[in-house]
């Protein structure tokens, strides 16, 4: 199931849907983090769905292809931590705290990247206007 929220791509797994009181706190668990959080925009995607290797598990796995640079995380947690408003939180928050990691990672690199070509375009603008 492919929803959206707040412009957030959600994607919730048929397994997560067949059991109500489970689908319902994962709608909890996305509304509250994108209603507190100023940082996820329209190109975030939440897809989440219950572990192959333990249903007892939830997997979350965020996407963020911002400009800004891109950011990915994937965490599996007991899915009992839904249903209790402390751990549904604690949980979801640590997954997006991994993905904001990534996105600072990939733009300083990205910046690492850009440093030199600035500076050789600095060093070939100088001699040009020394000639």
């Amino acid at each position: 199931m492919n929803t959206e929220s707040r412009g957030v791509q959600v994607e919730i797994d048929a397994s997560i849907r067949a059991r109500p009181d489970l689908f319902e706190a994962v709608q909890r668990a996305n509304s509250r983090l994108v209603e507190r959080s100023a940082y996820i925009g329209p190109n975030v995607r939440l897809d989440w769905r219950l572990s192959p290797a333990n249903a007892c598990d939830i997997e979350l796995a965020i996407t963020d292809d911002s400009p800004v640079g891109r950011g990915f995380a994937k965490s599996q947690f007991p899915s009992r931590f839904m249903f209790d408003a402390f751990n549904r939180d604690h949980s979801v928050w640590r997954v997006w705290d991994k993905v904001l990691d990534a996105r600072l990672k990939n733009s300083h690199i990205r910046l690492s990247q850009l440093i030199p070509q600035i500076e050789a375009e600095e060093s070939r603008d100088a001699q040009a206007v020394n000639s």
